[in-house]
């Protein structure tokens, strides 16, 4: 928490852009998909995974 809400939250103090911004999301939500995994949920990760995933590209295409 104490990196997202700063820099990755949508009213962060200091929001980071461009590839900074990549790196928090795939650090922040892939250490939830592997704390998934690593709790014996193998497919609820993979599932979460495809979810940030597909809500990172499409928010890339929309501009959002």
């Amino acid at each position: 928490m104490t990196a997202w809400a700063p820099f990755g939250a949508p009213r962060a103090r200091y929001p980071a852009r461009g590839g900074g911004r990549v790196v928090l999301e795939v650090l922040w939500f892939g250490a939830g998909a592997a704390a998934l995994a690593a709790s014996g949920r193998p497919v609820l990760a993979a599932v979460f995974a495809g979810v940030c995933l597909a809500d990172a590209v499409l928010g890339r295409r929309w501009r959002q």
